[in-house]
């Protein structure tokens, strides 16, 4: 089949919603696929992003989605990539995106950030960590999107 959708599953990996404080994070179970990427959109934010005020999005992994790992920048393929063609990433401890400046409104400019695991564990999940004063929240979605299928065509 040459049509994409046969070939992936798209899971939640964080629902669609404004958020002032972390939300919950889905554990993707990768069973059966060989490679999994996330969506990341976020609406313009309810506050004013700066260093103390922020949202860190961290990926972590599991072998049995109780005991949780943080994902070593070695097994993010590849880095994120801005729209404006730059690279965000947070080179310190586990921070694989950081929001901490203004962006504008999806409908003025695309702010979609993609990365995938490159990692061997069964579990992974995408987490949104927000740091500082959240008094007006922000529109966060992540999608989770499992390829590479050990069984073809995907139900």
């Amino acid at each position: 089949m040459r049509d994409l959708a046969s070939k992936i599953q798209a899971l939640s990996a964080i629902a669609p919603g404004v958020y002032k404080a972390d939300p919950d994070a889905a554990s993707i179970d990768r069973a059966g696929f060989e490679s999994v990427t996330f969506l990341i959109t976020v609406g313009i934010g309810g506050i004013t992003f700066t260093d103390a005020n922020n949202i860190r999005f961290k990926m972590e992994d599991s072998d049995d989605s109780v005991n949780w790992n943080t994902v070593t920048l070695s097994n993010l393929a590849p880095l994120l990539k801005n729209p404006d063609g730059t690279y965000t990433i947070d080179t310190g401890i586990d921070t694989f995106l950081l929001l901490n400046q203004a962006h504008p409104a999806l409908t003025v400019n695309k702010q979609g950030y993609v990365d995938g695991y490159a990692g061997e564990r069964r579990y992974v999940r995408v987490r949104a960590v927000f740091g500082g004063s959240h008094s007006s929240g922000t529109p966060i979605s992540v999608v989770a999107l499992l390829a590479s299928s050990r069984q073809a065509p995907i139900a």
